[in-house]
Parts: structure tokens; C-alpha cells; sequence
């Protein structure tokens, strides 16, 4: 769920946190500075969260960057603004993609590039049992 306010956007992924897990985090991403991440060409970073269960970050691809990352644990990528490519798939602002534990993303950002919020590492952690109810 997205929702457009005039003062921004709130995206809304039900159920994402471990019930548990009360961590309060509160980062103004405007006064960060982005950092290359090693290993990773056409890409830099602003982390958000990290906890060993879960890694959470703004990335930001360079126009027409190829762009591949290895996800064990799954991985979770929303457009914030700017265009890319993975698959079949076109990625435009407020897109959403979940690859599965396992996956790997092979992706291309468009001539603009691409600014996302991601989310790795946590999808072999999470309990589906609590969704069987549902």
C-alpha cells in the first residue's frame, strides 16, 4: 500500500516487523551523504537499519548501471524515483520487487537512473505461520 501525502509518501508492508522488535529508528536521509559500497559499481548507498536479521538501505543506481546482487535471503526493492529493468519487469516510481531467498537481481537502471529503498537479509527469517490464520 502507498500513500501519497502532499508532504510525502508512506509506504505501508503489513506485517514486516517481528513482533518483537521494537527498535525506533528516525533518520533524515537529506542530510546523508550516500557512500560506494564495496564491490558494488554504479551503486551507492545510505543505510538505514541493520540488525543481523534484517538490512535496510536507500540505494542509488547510476544511469544505465548493470546491477547484480546475490540474495540468500531474499530481498525486497521499491522505486522511489527513476526507472530500471530486471527480467521482463519494468520498474517505475512506486514499483515493488520481492525476489525469494535464493534469487539473484540482474537489473538494469534506466538513462535516469534509479533511487530505491531496500530491503534484504530477512525474508528466511520470517514466521508464516502467523499468516496460516489469515
Amino acid at each position: 500500500l502507498v500513500v501519497t501525502l502532499l508532504a510525502g509518501v508512506i509506504l505501508v508492508k503489513l506485517h514486516q516487523f517481528d513482533l518483537r522488535d521494537r527498535t525506533h529508528v528516525v533518520i533524515d536521509t537529506n542530510k546523508m551523504k550516500p557512500i560506494a559500497p564495496a564491490g558494488r559499481s554504479g551503486v551507492s548507498i545510505i543505510p538505514l537499519f541493520s540488525d543481523g536479521a534484517e538490512d535496510v538501505r536507500i540505494e542509488f543506481w547510476e544511469p544505465n548501471a548493470a546491477i547484480t546482487l546475490d540474495l540468500p535471503s531474499g530481498g525486497e526493492f521499491f522505486v522511489i524515483s527513476g526507472t530500471a529493468s530486471e527480467g521482463a519487469d519494468s520498474l517505475e516510481k512506486w514499483s515493488w520487487l520481492r525476489l525469494p531467498p535464493g534469487a539473484s537481481l540482474d537489473a538494469t537502471a534506466g538513462p535516469d537512473g534509479c533511487k530505491l529503498w531496500v530491503k534484504t537479509d530477512h525474508l528466511t527469517h520470517i514466521d508464516m505461520s502467523r499468516y496460516e490464520k489469515m
